[in-house]
């Protein structure tokens, strides 16, 4: 090769791995503004107060032991208590980005061409299940692997270059991501299989078996020592893991067949990914996952062994394999559907796997070509799930910090949330097993717990849930399960009583979320009406507010008895003798309280919402009460006692 072709060659690789890594950020900048959820306010409650020593130590309300974990969100914990929640994201998606090109640099040292290189970085990249992982500000699992991968590139410099001061840097490095992550110690035989690569990758198997007697002879001097010392560590870490403090309930020595079948159906993914999603009909056993699973990877290993790279895929499978086993024997299923970031750490393993079967030897006969362009076509399916899994996560993170600027200007507020999502997925999950969707503020923490992580602000919320309201929740594109028990109208009006305001969240059809203040109960302090409808119902007052689009009509009702349930209210916008334009019919708070269940002599304010039209023709907004099963409206007066024209209360916008 002449020295202007490597140089052209070297920077062709150069650029393209950095051009990666920016369409890396690209496919991940949304979630620098996701904030928090979860169940954030749990996990970040642990470092306020502590100092750093004692953040190394076990914490036993905590069911985890991760110090190094702890003591580095502590750097991002401000004097006011707060967190630096951006920083966070940033140096998530840092360490994905990291992770990313020790990636390709170990595959370097495995011998692996620049290209093949270059592939196994950019599915490392976009692996779709690391978007969990990196998108979330809480997950240790890409800090973990970029320390991990560290250490596996140290290794390898160390056997290359036949030094002590390179291993002893790859033990440290996987020491502290053991401290990171317990589930690290693992992959303490990872390096067992890279030394396995570097000797006897693309040997015939007689030429290995000479060598491996060779090696059992000479442990030292070929450099199969070293790799002991990986299992010893870890064997230390896990006895002090084993002996410190901690919350049980999570982990334990556990084993579920569904809990390994989700895990490994991860080996296979772009066999079973479906950009269209699996239809709620059309759902796929675990069995028959796993028997893909199983004679995907049996496939991939005899491709690999015919391109004379099946040590490179054993490495990788078993790679893959360590990175998933803490999960399988020690988590339950419940736990693990809902968390595709514990795949996070396998995805070098599994897309080395691929990427040695795939990428052929004889890069001019048509099924290296073949093989080639299958691993463009996963590239190009997982960033097609990486932009559905974006706008999944985009909605709900905007919704709960719509809701947390409402609790913290609330001045101190106590605010009342019906229908509040805990969860959602969507109605198609891109994978057959598990649960695709996310978890947004589940029950075991209010929103409010929310409020410290971000402010100083103080308030106080109660959420429940009253499933019938708003039925375009069960035609939009996502399942969603709602926070909080199931309440009737006459629980909400006495619950509503302690609160100073109701919100509501309404899903519409595109599958965003709306957080909708409804009004709220305050008490009678004027007889004063500026209508009166059968004699009983009261408009005390009506006012205006106008949007960027719409127009708010905030209603003040009172009743000196309890009303029949025949009664609802209309808000028609128009002109005077003429069909509405626009209307706001329904139950006050939005079909949430009916008038049967006001609470006599208690205001009742009812916020309801109308377009803003650019109209040249004088408008009317008419307000009344009318009688949902015959259709006729409800005789009214106005504060004189004089009939009310159509029975309409009339305001002028």
């Amino acid at each position: 090769m002449s020295k202007r072709h490597f140089f052209s060659a070297r920077w062709a690789i150069r650029l393209a791995l950095l051009a990666l890594l920016l369409a890396t950020v690209r496919h991940y900048q949304s979630a620098l503004h996701f904030g928090f959820w979860w169940d954030d306010p749990v996990w970040y409650s642990h470092m306020p107060g502590r100092s750093w020593w004692q953040l190394l130590l076990p914490i036993p309300e905590f069911q985890y032991y991760r110090p190094g974990s702890m003591l580095y969100v502590s750097f991002f914990l401000r004097d006011n208590g707060t967190f630096d929640v951006f920083l966070l994201h940033w140096l998530q998606i840092g360490w994905h980005l990291l992770q990313v090109a020790l990636s390709f640099a170990i595959v370097r040292l495995l011998r692996l061409g620049r290209w093949p290189a270059i592939f196994v970085a950019l599915l490392v990249a976009l692996f779709p299940f690391s978007y969990q992982a990196t998108a979330w500000a809480a997950p240790n699992q890409p800090m973990a692997a970029a320390f991990q991968g560290a250490a596996w590139l140290f290794f390898l410099l160390g056997t290359r270059r036949r030094h002590g001061g390179w291993y002893g840097a790859s033990l440290a490095l996987f020491f502290l991501a053991m401290m990171l992550q317990e589930s690290s110690v693992a992959l303490a035989f990872v390096p067992f299989l890279l030394l396995l690569v570097v000797k006897v990758d693309g040997q015939s198997w007689a030429q290995a078996w000479q060598h491996g007697r060779s090696w059992l002879r000479h442990p030292f001097q070929t450099g199969w020592l070293w790799p002991l010392l990986y299992p010893l560590v870890a064997l230390l870490f896990v006895v002090g893991w084993s002996q410190a403090p901690r919350q049980e309930g999570i982990t334990g020595l556990i084993f579920e067949g569904r809990t390994a079948v989700f895990l490994l159906q991860s080996v296979a993914y772009p066999l079973l990914a479906r950009l269209n999603g699996y239809a709620p009909d059309h759902q796929v056993t675990a069995v028959v996952v796993l028997a893909i699973v199983v004679f995907t990877t049996c496939g991939l290993l005899w491709l690999a062994a015919r391109q004379k790279r099946l040590a490179l895929a054993l490495a990788g499978l078993g790679w893959a394999v360590m990175s998933l086993l803490p999960a399988i024997v020690g988590l339950r299923f419940s736990y693990v559907s809902l968390a595709p970031r514990l795949l996070h750490i396998a995805a070098p393993g599994i897309v080395l796997l691929w990427v040695s079967a795939l990428w052929g030897q004889n890069g001019r006969s048509w099924l290296a070509w073949l093989g080639r362009l299958l691993l463009v076509g996963i590239a190009l399916q997982s960033s097609l799930l990486l932009r559905q899994f974006e706008p999944l996560y985009a909605v709900g993170t905007a919704h709960l910090q719509a809701t947390i600027d409402t609790l913290a200007g609330s001045n101190n507020g106590r605010l009342l949330f019906i229908n509040y999502p805990d969860r959602y997925a969507p109605k198609r999950p891109p994978f057959p097993l598990g649960y695709w969707g996310m978890t947004l503020a589940p029950v075991v923490v209010e929103l409010d717990d929310f409020l410290p992580l971000v402010t100083t602000a103080t308030a106080e919320s109660a959420s429940y849930s009253m499933p019938w309201v708003d039925q375009m929740r069960q035609a939009e594109v996502y399942d969603v399960d709602l926070r909080g028990v199931i309440i009737q109208p006459d629980e909400l009006a006495r619950l509503a009583v302690d609160y100073d305001a109701v919100y509501l969240t309404r899903y519409g059809a595109d599958g965003r979320f709306q957080l909708q203040a409804v009004g709220r109960l305050a008490a009678l302090n004027s007889q004063e009406c500026v209508a009166v409808f059968d004699e009983t119902i009261c408009l005390q007052e009506v006012a205006l507010r106008s949007r960027a689009d719409q127009m708010e009509v905030r209603l003040t009702w009172s009743t000196a008895a309890p009303l029949p349930p025949e009664y609802t209210v209309f808000v028609h916008l128009g002109q005077a003798g003429v069909p509405p334009i626009a209307q706001a019919d329904g139950d006050t708070w939005l079909g949430m309280l009916p008038l049967a269940d006001w609470p006599v002599n208690a205001a009742v304010i009812d916020l309801r919402t109308l377009p803003r039209l650019p109209r040249s023709e004088p408008l009317q907004i008419r307000i009344g009460v009318y009688n949902r099963v015959s259709g006729e409206r409800v005789a009214g007066v106005d504060a004189g006692e004089r009939p009310l024209p159509d029975n309409a209360f009339v305001v002028v916008p």
